[in-house]
């Protein structure tokens, strides 16, 4: 059993213990051959013509601009990324996990396309849902995602289940605004420190779009990241703040961070939870933090597979219909009960050969003690007698995707979140 996440920034096959695929809502369509996900997405700056990733967002039967061949609507064109789905499958059964944004006619329109795209899909769910039953406190929670052209919010009840509320946008649009946000800055740069204009042409404008996903994320997480590129056959190289790709984004975070503290301020004592694609925006968790008063919490990427796979004999079906599942049983905990809970004594003196020792930063190994990553990331961390890693209480630290609101001890693959950086501990051997 296997869940995709129909997503078009990323849809996410998984088996809930690891990502099988993800591949971006995008096609290029030509005379000789339709091309979709990552490999259309490469193609989209040499050949705007014949690009199109608005499918998903507008998932209808309405005739293309420029239709060609086979292709003559948005529906052919998801119809074609659901075959690649089927091939990444590899014939296992299917649950899907689609967002709250899907209108009941695109809902509709969804399953006849997994049905003509021979999928195997047994069961819907919706995909917030799914990822908030296995971790939520009790009360009122906003999920927020993004996609391609938009980011969402949900809003769920949590009592004894985790019921699906309204959705709403939070802005439009979604990932592309980031990606061109972060392409003009980073053409910018290149500019002023190599004198390369990134965007001069189309090859090179594509070169710098195919690296932006795997920068962004180094951008994450390091306050100064060194970037490299090929043009013209030689290698250029430029460091790049995250300041400056925060405030390019500066717009999109206000229109964010504006729109759901109204949400909040109209269910007062809500969690906020983040996707890992929506914490994954430079300067959102930083942005939502201050205008909150409390850092959200981030779900894994696996969150919502795991959940749809926990709850699997409610969601599967053999109904051909597939009705959508929109709540699901929980056993909630009351956030005064985490805030109350002691941290936990270690039971015998801990074996210093498990303990951590580095926090692996980017692709750099710091060392736990340093008194320069305590003071550049406020992160206390304190060695106890016994031998023991701590991280000390600061409500503005996630532990593994939690509020640090008790003294906890660490262990090796640990990961720590403070605003919008992300760090893991690793246990360095000396050799």
């Amino acid at each position: 059993m296997r869940v995709l996440e129909v997503n078009d920034a990323g849809l996410r096959l998984s088996d809930g213990e690891r990502v099988i695929a993800n591949e971006p809502g995008f096609a290029s369509v030509s005379a000789e051959q339709v091309m979709v996900g990552e490999v259309a997405r490469r193609q989209a700056r040499l050949s705007p013509r014949l690009s199109h990733s608005r499918f998903w967002y507008q998932l209808d039967q309405a005739p293309l601009d420029r239709p060609l061949g086979s292709v003559r609507n948005t529906a052919d064109l998801a119809y074609w990324q659901l075959r690649q789905v089927r091939d990444a499958a590899d014939g296992e059964p299917l649950l899907l996990a689609v967002p709250s944004s899907f209108e009941a006619d695109q809902l509709g329109l969804l399953l006849g396309l997994c049905r003509a795209a021979e999928l195997g899909a047994v069961g819907l769910v919706d995909g917030a849902v799914a990822a908030v039953a296995t971790r939520a406190v009790q009360g009122v929670v906003l999920h927020v995602d993004v996609q391609l052209h938009r980011v969402w919010m949900t809003r769920l009840d949590v009592g004894k289940a985790v019921v699906r509320g309204a959705g709403h946008d939070l802005a439009k649009p979604g990932m592309v605004t980031v990606w061109d946000a972060a392409a003009t800055v980073i053409a910018e740069a290149f500019v002023k420190q190599t004198r390369i204009d990134p965007l001069h042409s189309a090859a090179s404008e594509q070169t710098l779009y195919d690296a932006l996903p795997d920068w962004l994320a180094q951008v994450s997480v390091k306050p100064v990241t060194s970037l490299s590129m090929t043009v013209g056959g030689r290698s250029h190289r430029i460091s790049l703040a995250r300041d400056t790709v925060v405030a390019a984004l500066h717009p999109l975070l206000t229109r964010v961070t504006q729109a759901l503290r109204a949400d909040v301020a109209a269910a007062p004592g809500a969690q906020v939870m983040l996707s890992d694609r929506a914490a994954a925006i430079p300067g959102l968790v930083e942005a939502l933090t201050t205008a909150l008063g409390a850092a959200p919490q981030v779900l894994d990427a696996l969150a919502t597979a795991k959940g749809a796979l926990q709850h699997r004999e409610r969601i599967e079906t053999t109904d051909e219909a597939l009705p959508w599942v929109t709540r699901l049983p929980v056993e909630p905990v009351s956030a005064p009960d985490i805030k109350a809970a002691p941290a936990p004594a270690p039971s015998a003196t801990p074996d210093p050969t498990s303990q951590p020792t580095h926090l692996l930063i980017g692709n750099e190994a710091t060392d736990l003690q340093s008194v320069r990553l305590a003071e550049e990331w406020t992160l206390r961390i304190e060695q106890r007698d016994d031998g023991s890693i701590w991280l000390l209480a600061d409500p503005m630290v996630q532990l593994n995707g939690t509020p640090l609101v008790t003294d906890q001890s660490l262990k090796p693959g640990d990961w720590l979140q403070v605003r919008d950086h992300v760090f893991r501990t690793i246990r360095v051997i000396d050799s």
